[in-house]
């Protein structure tokens, strides 16, 4: 599929955008706040799109949670998804930030604040040592495009690969057993031989290990081009 964008961003004023609507969905999660500008100050000096990706600029916040964390874990390797789910490519004076996701056959705008949870003064969710705001924000845009963080709690790395790149996404589980009945063999040294040919061709696999150690992977087909 053809990288596509949505409609362009509101023009950039200075009248700061607040998410009023948002906010109202997650009040029951925190009602604590801050700026990003606020709370990264030197991100406003940076570019809001770093020129590297790398998995050092974001971290977990107070609340246990590794779904997005694995997510850009694997992403960082594949930069020009990530700036894909970008409209907003610069650091804003109103705060308002523009991403697009996929959905049902076509890219959604997404428009959010800059405005970051917070509890007990404490990051709630991502966070980033190294005070970049784009990790932050493509987290809130996420959580916006299912309504709330709440429900975040139940999304995949599967469902999180498909709408990011709007790809077909396989998912194969480790279990030797389970993968059999999926029609795949994973003891045998054909099957990865096939996802090495898959890796070199341009497609990701990312691998996640669940509290009772199952091991999944998912493998998504990425053009080398600016396909997606």
């Amino acid at each position: 599929m053809a990288c596509q964008e949505v409609n362009s961003e509101v023009l950039d004023s200075d009248v700061v955008f607040h998410d009023t609507i948002f906010m109202r969905n997650n009040k029951h999660v925190s009602e604590q706040w801050i700026r990003i500008g606020e709370l990264y100050p030197n991100g406003a000096k940076e570019s809001l799109l770093p020129e590297t990706f790398a998995r050092e600029q974001f971290g977990q916040g107070s609340h246990y949670e590794c779904f997005m964390l694995s997510a850009l874990a694997t992403l960082v390797k594949f930069p020009d998804i990530i700036r894909n789910c970008f409209v907003s490519r610069n650091v804003r004076r109103d705060g308002r930030y523009t991403f697009q996701f996929f959905r049902d056959k076509e890219w959604v705008k997404v428009e959010i604040d800059d405005s970051v949870m917070l509890e007990d003064d404490e990051v709630l969710f991502i966070r980033s040592p190294t005070s970049h705001w784009w990790p932050l924000l493509f987290e809130k845009a996420y959580a916006k495009f299912y309504t709330s963080y709440d429900n975040l709690e139940g999304c995949t790395l599967q469902e999180a690969y498909h709408d990011l790149t709007g790809n077909p996404v396989l998912n194969i589980p480790m279990d030797a057993r389970l993968a059999k009945a999926a029609g795949v063999d994973v003891t045998g040294g054909q099957y990865w031989l096939d996802l090495a040919q898959k890796l070199q061709s341009g497609q990701f696999v990312g691998s996640l290990l669940t509290r009772e150690r199952t091991l999944s992977r998912w493998v998504c087909r990425v053009s080398n081009n600016t396909g997606y």
